[in-house]
């Protein structure tokens, strides 16, 4: 699980490296829909805070391996290191939901958010979709 959802990861910020360099804001509220879902999985990946990242991720996303193993692999690969190491310094000005569609049966969602950062000392936008499907009455981000 947790090599499998590392290898995930790694995958999809490739595609967008700018997007690797997220760092999200305090969740906020308490807001357990698919936007602050998509927030605090972001924040999560940033901090190294396998274990939320994990409990944030669809099942689908974690391929079977157990919650411990999964989390303690993840801790020892560094993935914040991974995910924003060679990018230095980043800071989230602002982070926007765009649109947020929940499916007709109610147990999908598509965020699109649109993250301005400032990496050193340059601004960027972004924009980035998000997956996610209901679990066990819970919004999960769905790599």
């Amino acid at each position: 699980m947790g090599g499998n959802i590392i290898r995930k990861l790694r995958k999809r910020w490739l595609l967008l490296p700018l997007v690797a360099a997220l760092v999200l804001a305090a969740a906020g509220c308490g807001d357990t829909g698919p936007a602050a879902t998509a927030k605090d999985f972001i924040q999560a990946a940033f901090e190294n805070d396998c274990a939320t990242l994990f409990d944030l991720s669809s099942s689908s996303s974690l391929g079977g391996q157990p919650r411990e193993d999964a989390i303690r692999e993840c801790e020892e690969s560094d993935l914040r290191g991974q995910l924003f190491g060679a990018i230095g310094e980043v800071k989230l000005e602002d982070f926007e939901t765009l649109q947020e569609d929940i499916g007709v049966g109610g147990d999908t969602a598509m965020v699109r958010a649109r993250l301005s950062m400032k990496i050193g000392e340059a601004e960027q936008s972004v924009e980035q979709d998000f997956r996610l499907v209901m679990e066990d009455g819970k919004w999960k981000v769905d790599l």
